[in-house]
């Protein structure tokens, strides 16, 4: 059964883990341009590293990630969905690849704080460790490319796991 998409004030979409479990989300208006911009510039001098990929404010971390950038998911519902769509912890870094997912917490138990996705390997030959560029959503403020460690800990944390739907 479609569900129809609401339009307006901030709706839900129908959305739904391949279980067929539904996943409650929101699908917020898209903010002012001016607020957008703040956050930008706000997180370009904190990260310099950091690339601007998308200005929308519309979906979150988890809605890139899970529902294609089309609305916004809760973080307490990622355990969920993740054990319904069959990811599984990547145990060491060189098993990580593009496509996997980053989950970020505060503390290694703690609840997920924010969630992206890799999109480029790379290896740091001087410390011999593999390194991961990331794609996420920052909270509604805009979309950016940002290597691994480059994310607000303040609100993320610093804790990493990588996590794959891979069969193999």
């Amino acid at each position: 059964m479609t569900r129809p998409i609401l339009l307006g004030e901030d709706g839900e979409l129908a959305l739904e883990t391949r279980t067929g479990k539904p996943i409650p989300n929101i699908q917020k208006l898209p903010q002012a341009p001016e607020a957008i911009r703040a956050a930008v510039d706000m997180f370009t001098r904190n990260y310099p590293g950091i690339r601007v990929r998308s200005l929308s404010s519309t979906y979150n971390c988890a809605g890139l990630v899970f529902a294609t950038r089309r609305t916004g998911i809760e973080m307490v519902h990622l355990p969920l969905i993740m054990t319904e769509d069959g990811y599984k912890k990547v145990l060491k870094p060189s098993e990580v690849r593009v496509c996997d997912i980053v989950i970020y917490r505060k503390e290694p138990d703690g609840p997920i704080r924010h969630i992206g996705i890799v999109v480029e390997l790379a290896f740091d030959i001087e410390n011999a460790t593999p390194r991961f560029q990331i794609v996420s959503q920052w909270g509604y403020n805009g979309e950016y490319l940002h290597e691994e460690s480059e994310v607000p800990t303040v609100h993320y944390g610093s804790h990493r796991e990588y996590w794959t739907e891979r069969e193999s």
